[in-house]
């Protein structure tokens, strides 16, 4: 049973405040550049009537699938992320360790040997023009685990 509550924000009063540094959301490198990323949830899941797949410890096997760069121009997405406010926007995830920073258009689209993913100049200024065009303020991060970067 769906519960459907409309909220008016002028009767809404304030509980806590926070630092504004602490308010930020995540673009993960993939959304960016395309690619392998964990599976979207399917009806039945978020329903709780779905199975999860079952997979061993390690193994990532039925949990992945292979998206397109998500639109950072698409004007919903912008609406949206404006009416957070101005905060950080962290682009980052596990995936950019093994992301390819090509901004001068030398691998002709293939990800050179130990690198699974393409940045290219092109989507890294998309990236910049979204933070500008919703008020915020970028952070990059690299995981910090085995990869060939020094």
């Amino acid at each position: 049973m769906a519960l459907h509550v409309k909220l008016n924000a002028e009767n809404l009063r304030t509980i806590r405040s926070i630092d504004p540094r602490l308010v930020s959301y995540n673009v993960e490198m993939t959304e960016v550049t395309g690619g392998t990323f964990w599976k979207e949830y399917t009806q039945e899941e978020v329903a709780g009537n779905g199975k999860f797949p079952m997979v061993g410890i390690g193994s990532k096997d039925g949990l992945m699938q292979v998206y397109p760069p998500i639109d950072l121009t698409n004007p919903r997405l912008r609406k949206f992320a404006k009416e957070l406010g101005s905060c950080w926007i962290r682009v980052s995830g596990t995936w950019s360790t093994k992301t390819y920073y090509d901004f001068e258009g030398k691998t002709n689209g293939v990800a050179p040997a130990g690198f699974q993913n393409i940045l290219t100049k092109e989507q890294w200024l998309g990236v910049l023009d979204f933070v500008k065009a919703v008020d915020g303020k970028l952070l990059v991060s690299v995981a910090n685990c085995e990869g060939i970067h020094s």
